[in-house]
């Protein structure tokens, strides 16, 4: 398909009213996208055929002049140089033109995106369906939030309680046992929380997250468990 041809197919067809009416559906973008795609293929097509059309003749005039070196006709020479000359002019037109209806197609595309952008903010039907979205969102992070953590409201239970325990045991295994020399040295000389001070902190920060509050508050799972911790050898 030429260019012509492609940028004849974006032409509006269709009002904003057709699409308030609902006449007509609104597009997405990324077809337009597409389409732009299309049409820079095409310029690049139309500028590779031209380039070959302008090599092809400079061949043409190569064996001219071979030709001419041999018969010696000076008029031959300068008819040749003509050719080759209106050639690369018509040859460099057109890749101009081609050029030139892509940069129209870009400026309607555009057009037409900024009127499906206006169609869609006006529509009170998209405005309620994005809070809705919105909304659903929330919903869903709550709802994945209590998953993991569990809901404060329930009980505390012994399942409740040995977890915390197992969870506190855990983090706090994987900071000490990472180097277990260094970590024997720093509880020998009493300075292990100073030693292992960030390492601590975002295990902590995990333990946290896996504990739901109720279950912290009713005691202090991650001290006991950092205190036996201190007390090993590694």
């Amino acid at each position: 398909m030429t260019a012509d041809g492609l940028v004849a197919k974006i032409q509006q067809r269709y009002t904003l009213e057709d699409v308030r009416n609902d006449k007509v559906e609104t597009v997405s973008v990324v077809a337009l996208d597409d389409l732009e795609r299309v049409l820079q293929g095409a310029v690049a097509e139309a500028r590779a055929e031209a380039e070959a059309e302008l090599q092809e003749l400079k061949m043409q005039l190569a064996n001219l002049e071979d030709r001419q070196q041999e018969g010696g006709g000076g008029g031959l020479e300068a008819a040749a140089a003509e050719a080759a000359l209106e050639a690369e002019a018509r040859a460099l037109e057109r890749a101009q033109e081609a050029e030139g209806k892509l940069a129209e197609a870009e400026r309607r595309i555009h057009e037409l995106e900024g009127k499906l952008a206006e169609a869609t903010a006006e529509d009170p039907r998209v405005r309620e369906l994005e809070a809705r979205v919105a909304e659903l969102e929330q919903e869903l992070a709550k709802a994945r939030e209590a998953a993991e953590e569990g809901s404060d409201d329930e009980p505390v239970t012994d399942d409740d309680r040995r977890r915390a325990r197992r969870v506190a045991m855990a983090f706090l295994e994987e900071v000490f046992s990472d180097d277990e020399e260094k970590s024997n040295q720093a509880i020998k000389d009493g300075k292990a929380r100073e030693v292992f001070a960030d390492e601590l902190k975002e295990a902590h920060r995990r333990y946290v997250k896996r504990v739901r509050a109720a279950v912290r508050a009713e005691e202090d799972y991650w001290e006991q468990a950092l205190e036996e911790c201190l007390q090993r050898e590694w």
